[in-house]
């Protein structure tokens, strides 16, 4: 309270040294912000200081100010809280904080608190005054589900194709992620010819023009890696060394084939992969009474392991696994699975032809 009336003191001089020059706009506007601001932080402050009648406030100085507790709390929190519960002998007590006067409950509380209503005990509300949620935060904010997935797959399988040095190039792995959508949007757009005319038109679809700028990036790119690599006999353990240490014959060794190759196999590794987590999050969205017992299952799982993940620890969650198939199963990636047969072929059903 002696913060606002200090407020309203300040704001009543200055509106008195303003009305001593009635013909001012400053003048005017000075007077009028006196009542709006004073009247405004008076009910503002009484608005936030709900606090129970009778419940000490630890910290507070002769005047019954909390600002120097609230300094205080910032380099000697353990120090105030221990003066707090030995002034309140174990009982109710507030502690001045920055973010405002906390009330110290004693442990028997505890369970209380956990057991209550939503209506009664809102555990959000409290971050949202917290961190005045009105300012800085939202109710709900849109997440690009499926981008964000693609994001962290394309940095993953990066990491596991060329080691950190491409999994924390960005340019690299939003090459790779482009490549895939101006591959496919390049093919739909240029189906739509006769193929007597795609070579012509494939000049003019500019995704596919994008699509030899990704190949000449990625040789830039890999090509100075993997002749670093010779010249220091490094040997790191990835898919690009081991791609290096395997091929055999001129077209194989070649730096340019390697390079190509890597990006072809981002364009089927990252799209693929980002779809089914995706997926995943729709139908959890979807069927939420599921989430509790997942995660139930997950973290016994990890207690069972020793706190570790690796292949055990998956192997202990069947309902995990059964969820994942179901997803995917419900939500293929692609209508159905097709070979492109080079030949005519005799089956049990007829014969194929091309």
């Amino acid at each position: 309270m002696a913060d606002t009336q200090s407020l309203t003191a300040t704001l009543y001089v200055q509106a008195q040294r303003a009305l001593d020059d009635p013909f001012s706009l400053t003048s005017a506007l000075i007077v009028v912000i006196f009542f709006l601001v004073s009247s405004s932080a008076i009910q503002s402050c009484n608005k936030r200081r709900r606090l129970i009648p009778g419940v000490p406030i630890v910290g507070i100085d002769e005047r019954g100010s909390v600002k120097a507790a609230k300094k205080r709390f910032v380099h000697d929190a353990k120090g105030l809280l221990q003066e707090g519960y030995e002034m309140a002998g174990g009982g109710l007590f507030y502690v001045p904080s920055p973010l405002g006067e906390r009330l110290m409950l004693s442990r028997e509380y505890a369970e209380e608190l956990k057991s209550a209503p939503v209506d009664k005990v809102d555990f959000v509300a409290t971050f949202q005054e917290m961190f005045e949620g009105k300012y800085t935060t939202m109710d709900w904010t849109e997440v690009a589900v499926a981008e964000k997935f693609t994001q962290l797959v394309g940095r993953v399988s990066s990491r596991m194709f060329g080691g950190k040095q491409l999994s924390q190039n960005t340019e690299w792995v939003n090459t790779t992620i482009t490549f895939a959508v101006d591959g496919f949007i390049g093919a739909q757009k240029i189906k739509k010819y006769p193929r007597i005319l795609r070579p012509l038109a494939a000049r003019f679809i500019p995704e596919i023009a994008k699509i030899k700028n990704h190949y000449k990036f990625a040789r830039n790119l890999l090509i100075p890696i993997m002749q670093e690599r010779k010249r220091t006999g490094e040997k790191p353990m990835d898919l690009l060394q081991w791609m290096m240490d395997n091929a055999k014959g001129p077209e194989e060794t070649d730096e340019a084939f390697i390079a190509d190759i890597m990006l072809k196999v981002s364009f089927a590794a990252i799209h693929t992969s980002a779809a089914a987590p995706t997926q995943l999050i729709y139908d959890l969205c979807q069927i939420p009474e599921i989430v509790a017992p997942l995660r139930e299952e997950m973290q016994a799982a990890f207690r069972e392991t020793g706190g570790r993940w690796n292949k055990q620890t998956f192997n202990k969650m069947p309902k995990m696994d059964s969820f994942l198939k179901e997803s995917q199963r419900f939500n293929p990636l692609l209508l159905k699975h097709g070979v492109w047969v080079r030949t005519a072929c005799v089956s049990g059903e007829g014969v194929c032809e091309l």
